[in-house]
């Protein structure tokens, strides 16, 4: 299985990495994405149930209406 490759951050441009929670029952493990600013940007995405599904829901931009 490959790594998921996140955009870079949607807000600052920066990398961003997944987490996931490791303490606990590995059945209850959730992963989320956030930005490395190293200016605290603090962007991240609302938990997931797979590193994958985290990248996805990062990855997902909306477009932006033309003027």
């Amino acid at each position: 299985m490959t790594t998921p490759v996140c955009l870079p951050c949607p807000f600052c441009g920066s990398t961003c990495q997944l987490v996931s929670n490791l303490d606990g029952d590995p059945d209850l493990r959730i992963w989320w994405a956030e930005c490395l600013d190293e200016d605290k940007c603090g962007a991240s995405t609302a938990p997931a149930t797979t590193r994958e599904e985290a990248a996805a829901i990062w990855n997902k931009r909306t477009s932006v209406p033309a003027n």
